[in-house]
């Protein structure tokens, strides 16, 4: 989804409360406003902070989602399936950009939360502060290069990847039709024979 700057946070805050409706897990629950995420701030980069990263990475079990070398392959890749039961594809981590960001913050916050309706786990209680930075550290280390994105301006301004492009083009499919008075291409052909 792209960002709606166009929104105000209390539209964006009403989306939220609107989009919740759609499951029962939020009956009678309102998300707290004031309860943000705190990122702490990095410890300095290091080469034992990044080697201590690639142990951690294998003994938290992640190459079995995401491979040994973080693109994607793991052995249990192919059969893993989100909280729908529908399949999951797992990030290449060594591509640029990211879905969830490039940031080491990014990547911490990611950590900590987990994607709640996928197979991501949360490492919160799991690994320490330290231990999540330098899993962080070990990530960044492993980048090789650029994910291709969205092809025209837009998508290489914005770095979007996948089905963001996608979203993109029904964005501007619907800006377009909007600024044509919702009447479609053909409105200029109609036009000229009259």
């Amino acid at each position: 989804m792209l960002a709606q700057l166009h929104l105000t946070d209390e539209q964006r805050w009403a989306v939220v409360e609107y989009i919740k409706t759609f499951s029962g897990r939020f009956e009678g629950k309102a998300i707290s406003m004031n309860k943000a995420i705190v990122v702490p701030d990095p410890p300095g980069r290091t080469t034992e902070l990044i080697s201590s990263g690639s142990q951690l990475y294998r003994d938290a079990g992640c190459v079995k989602c995401h491979g040994e070398s973080g693109k994607g392959d793991g052995p249990s890749a192919n059969e893993l399936l989100d909280s729908k039961g529908n399949s999951v594809l797992i990030p290449d981590l060594t591509k640029m950009p990211r879905k969830m960001g490039d940031k080491p913050e990014d990547i911490y916050r990611i950590l900590i939360t987990g994607m709640e309706g996928t197979p991501m786990p949360s490492y919160y209680d799991v690994l320490d502060e330290s231990q999540l930075w330098a899993v962080v550290y070990y990530l960044e280390s492993i980048v090789t290069g650029r994910r291709e994105n969205c092809m025209g301006m837009m998508g290489r301004m914005m770095d979007m990847v996948g089905e963001e492009c996608i979203g993109m083009q029904i964005d501007m499919t619907a800006a377009r039709a909007k600024m044509m008075g919702r009447r479609g291409p053909g409105m200029m052909r109609r036009m000229r024979r009259e």
